[in-house]
């Protein structure tokens, strides 16, 4: 299997008052696939940055939470596009979008059906946040016997068919 071309890539960003980054999130994913940011209850102009950057921008009336947003979001992509891929990208600029092909680039074994992604702990990542994500990768490898370095990550793929 060589790269997925763009067609066959669906882009689902959640966001929730994020018209700082969402602008510039969309116009750097879209050269890798069709972009949809599902706006979730947001009360800034996120929804209207989105589509100016050339998304497809969905809008729940009210915040129910990045999983519900997520939902909303896999499911018009496959109803929409039927993509052979989601990636989920979260909207904060945490990862850049340029990585996308990065994490398609394992797709190319054909038993991998998931890819996810890590960020660097590092002085930048605020204090709360590590903390957090130290307490729930501890959690995942218990329940799971996997070890996760990263499992809050926002910077996923999947094969559309899992």
């Amino acid at each position: 299997m060589q790269d997925p071309d763009r067609e066959q890539v669906a882009i689902v960003i959640p966001a929730y008052n994020e018209e700082k980054t969402i602008y510039e999130v969309v116009q750097r994913a879209r050269p890798y696939g069709r972009v949809i940011v599902v706006d979730d209850g947001s009360r800034d102009q996120t929804f209207r940055e989105a589509v100016k950057a050339g998304a497809v921008c969905l809008k729940q009336p009210l915040n129910l939470g990045k999983g519900a947003a997520l939902k909303t979001g896999v499911e018009f992509a496959l109803e929409k596009y039927q993509p052979g891929f989601i990636v989920f990208l979260d909207a904060d600029l945490q990862h850049p979008p340029e990585e996308i092909p990065k994490l398609l680039a394992y797709f190319q074994d054909p038993d991998v059906m998931l890819v996810h992604a890590y960020r660097a702990f590092n002085k930048n990542m605020p204090l709360d946040m590590r903390i957090g994500n130290i307490f729930f990768t501890t959690l995942s490898r218990i329940l799971f016997g996997r070890y996760l370095p990263d499992v809050l990550s926002g910077f996923k793929a999947i094969r559309a068919e899992a």
